[in-house]
């Protein structure tokens, strides 16, 4: 029978690894101050291991087997931490008002109390009891709060890390750099906001800038060739997916700015869409940008806009065409109409594209074409940094449609028949 107190050397990323209860686990000689060898980082493993594992036994058991079984591997190593945690299975073991996971859930609760007042998004709220509840699965949630030290904090960051170059060597698991950053970000918001109430006393380390890096992996947010979008916009597709990748293209919006489309942003005259984006909509700096409509956009959103009052486009059943709402663990579920639509088009044409893309498409031939370029952050309604972007966001509307006009040729779009 193998020994479930060691641990397997990796040779291909120098580290120790263990399958436990259904889990995995990955130590880091370098990182925990041994040499990156099998023979010398061997010892430290082990010690790692019989700490890790009764942190583990633990979390399923509090019973005096368990216990005794703590306190025989506490005689043999005698580390300092099992001792406390034999200490906390005999009764201090916190399941209510002052566990993790009471204070996470509250946390979460907050959040959700301002998605309902309209001060954070739903989306926001769903990822911050996602990333959380990482955090409560690798430490669990019955510890009581104040066993939340600097110890603990540093294991999980060095946890993330573990997982960011697990991801490198097996891009199938693991966790990316930028997924790593944000369960770490709310991680420490957390803290933060405990701290501030004064329930508990967090590391000052947490409040310096940088204390623990994490460098966040560029998007691959790839454009899509002209020709693919010639072949998608010429396609047998339906006519409203055409819309929504026309308007896409034409005004760089996401689904979510598809979707909120209101009656009173779209001024049915002068063929222009002018609004603010959707994610920016609140903040006093962010652009409100006039969009001249190419025809074929034009054409096919007055062919689908709705009798409803506020929004411009509906799915088939009167329904917004993406919405969000939070169950009742605080959990997003969401229907995207547009991103069903999506997917079936690519399924179709055999491409692997991806729908924001599209906007990422318009914004590059705008960006790379000299004459332009300025119009670039103005084009995707994002807040001027620049004086020679303040300007253009004051300029005259007609260097925008220039803009637009000519980037309906480039995409070939004007040449095509709706």
């Amino acid at each position: 029978m193998k020994n479930e107190l060691e641990m397997n050397w990796m040779p291909s990323v120098l580290r120790w690894r263990k399958f436990y209860r259904k889990k995995e686990y990955w130590w880091n000689p370098k990182t925990n101050g041994f040499p990156p060898t099998k023979e010398e980082s061997a010892e430290g493993a082990r010690q790692y291991w019989l700490r890790k594992k009764a942190e583990i036994d633990a979390s399923y058991s509090n019973s005096p087997d368990e216990i005794s079984k703590l306190i025989e591997i506490q005689s043999k190593i005698g580390d300092i931490q099992i001792l406390k945690l034999v200490e906390l299975l005999k009764g201090n073991n916190s399941s209510g008002s002052e566990s993790v996971g009471f204070y996470i859930d509250r946390f979460v609760n907050r959040k959700a109390k301002q998605a309902q007042a309209e001060a954070v998004s739903i989306e926001r709220v769903d990822k911050v009891a996602f990333d959380l509840g990482k955090f409560k699965d690798w430490y669990g949630s019955t510890k009581p709060i104040s066993s939340i030290n600097l110890e603990v904090i540093e294991d999980y960051y060095s946890h993330l890390l573990e997982k960011i170059a697990e991801r490198k060597q097996y891009p199938k698991r693991g966790y990316s750099a930028s997924y790593s950053y944000d369960l770490f970000a709310i991680f420490l918001s957390l803290l933060k906001d405990l701290d501030s109430e004064g329930v508990l006393v967090a590391p000052k380390k947490i409040f310096i800038k940088n204390s623990f890096p994490i460098r966040k992996s560029i998007s691959k947010n790839l454009t899509i060739p002209v020709v693919d979008i010639q072949k998608i916009l010429s396609s047998t597709i339906e006519e409203k997916s055409k819309l929504y990748i026309l308007l896409a293209l034409n005004c760089a919006f996401y689904q979510k700015d598809i979707a909120s489309l209101r009656q009173d942003e779209v001024n049915w005259k002068s063929r222009r869409i002018v609004r603010k984006r959707s994610k920016t909509s609140s903040a006093k700096n962010a652009p409100v940008v006039s969009y001249r409509l190419w025809d074929s956009t034009f054409s096919l959103l007055k062919k689908f806009r709705s009798d409803d009052p506020e929004l411009v486009l509906l799915n088939k059943f009167g329904n917004p065409l993406r919405a969000i709402t939070l169950t009742e663990n605080n959990r997003g579920s969401k229907t995207d109409a547009i991103k069903l639509v999506w997917q079936r088009v690519m399924k179709k044409l055999k491409m692997k594209h991806k729908f924001c893309s599209l906007r990422k498409t318009s914004a590059d031939l705008v960006h790379n074409e000299p004459e332009f370029r300025q119009l670039t952050s103005l084009f995707l309604a994002h807040a001027p940094r620049s004086v020679a972007e303040k300007h253009y966001v004051n300029d005259d509307v007609s260097v925008l449609d220039a803009a637009i006009l000519w980037m309906e040729k480039k995409l070939g779009i004007d040449k095509l028949v709706f």
